[in-house]
């Protein structure tokens, strides 16, 4: 659903996690980046993050998008994050995500 102001209408943002549209009930925003709550994730084990208590790793932002982190799986190197985000199946930006 789009919000309607005056004549313009904007659409609703899209989840920089999942890349599908956010009800506003649903928006998140994060170290500037924008997602629905449920995407708000472990990038490794998909444990519930909590702002605050999480890293996102900058070096994999350009090529996988925000990927966060929970207290158990933020200090891992960012060569070992790449392998491991490779192996879960996460997609690259851009690209089709491959299972």
């Amino acid at each position: 659903m789009a919000i309607n102001f005056g004549s313009g209408i904007l659409p609703n943002p899209k989840c920089e996690i999942c890349e599908t549209e956010i009800k506003p009930t649903e928006k998140l925003i994060v170290e500037k980046h924008t997602m629905h709550i449920s995407c708000f994730k472990c990038a490794f084990c998909d444990v519930k993050l909590s702002v605050g208590a999480c890293a996102m790793e900058p070096n994999l932002l350009e090529r996988f998008g925000p990927l966060f982190f929970c207290a158990d799986h933020m200090l891992i190197s960012p060569a070992e994050k790449k392998e491991q985000i490779l192996r879960k199946g996460h997609k690259e930006k851009g690209k089709k995500r491959q299972m």
